[in-house]
């Protein structure tokens, strides 16, 4: 390739496409020269898609390189195996397979690649549909759970309002209770203190008649005490009602008053899209 003109050409199908008139004399002159000059088709770049198109429905079969084998041309289409094969292809691997023109088998190619293609369309159409529900998906669910979660705590709340509310009934039956307690407790402490100092002074005025030696007040403290032990002595309480101990709840506050979650019946399932060609096309191949 000339090194003017690498920037002014354009290559499709093996032919190479010339922009200036200088540049296809310069190629002309160099192409000359090369084996593979007469494989070269030098036209106006005005004629590009015509060219294109003429090459599209007139396909050149004479330059497909085999995979294998290195400087061989497919000449064949082996129809067992769907593919191209070249001379040694065929006294190699294939000479016992069935052979069609390479025309015949492109055609086949062509054919079974539009199904390809429309297979992968649908496949594809699904796809999108299917993020899209995905999509959707996402959303009613972040919707759902902001929901749920105000829900629980608003129940949460409830729940600590109650709580509150028995825990200060429980509180104030203890400090009723204890109010009872110390009242007759007081009530038993002040009657005993009362018992204790009458009993005291009886005790001393004995002693005072015992120590005396006057006959008299042995006398007169004998008919006082007599008179005392007569007198009728309310007795002390001694039966106090202590107070209670505080059992919990033995319920499972977790489900039984705070709630649980229930499986509803709506499952969200993406379908299962079956692919369905639009067009189907009978090539006529089969599997190797």
């Amino acid at each position: 390739m000339h090194s003017n003109c690498v920037k002014n050409q354009v290559r499709s199908n093996g032919n190479v496409y010339s922009v200036t008139f200088s540049c296809v004399q310069k190629c002309q002159r160099l192409h000359k020269k090369v084996k593979s000059a007469d494989q070269h088709n030098i036209i106006d770049i005005r004629g590009i898609a015509v060219h294109q198109q003429q090459a599209k429905d007139n396909p050149d079969f004479n330059n497909i390189p085999c995979e294998i084998h290195s400087g061989q041309n497919c000449c064949l289409f082996c129809e067992t195996c769907n593919e191209v094969v070249c001379p040694l292809c065929i006294v190699k691997s294939h000479n016992k397979h069935d052979m069609i023109e390479l025309a015949d088998g492109f055609r086949m190619t062509v054919m079974a690649l539009k199904t390809f293609n429309s297979e992968l369309n649908v496949k594809l159409t699904d796809c999108v549909k299917g993020i899209s529900k995905l999509s959707s998906l996402v959303s009613s669910e972040d919707v759902k759970y902001e929901r749920e979660k105000k829900n629980i705590l608003s129940r949460d709340k409830v729940l600590k309002d109650e709580v509150e509310m028995h825990t200060k009934k429980l509180l104030k039956e203890l400090d009723l209770r204890r109010g009872h307690l110390e009242k007759s407790v007081n009530d038993a402490d002040n009657q005993s203190q009362k018992i204790n100092k009458d009993l005291e002074f009886r005790r001393e005025s004995l002693t005072n008649a015992l120590a005396s030696v006057n006959t008299f007040d042995v006398f007169y403290a004998y008919k006082q005490e007599t008179a005392a032990r007569k007198q009728t002595i309310e007795p002390v309480n001694s039966r106090f009602k202590t107070l209670p101990q505080y059992e919990p709840g033995k319920l499972q506050i977790q489900e039984t008053l705070h709630g649980k979650f229930i499986t509803s019946g709506d499952e969200y399932s993406l379908e299962q899209y079956e692919t369905k060609v639009i067009k189907q096309y009978r090539t006529g191949t089969s599997t190797c």
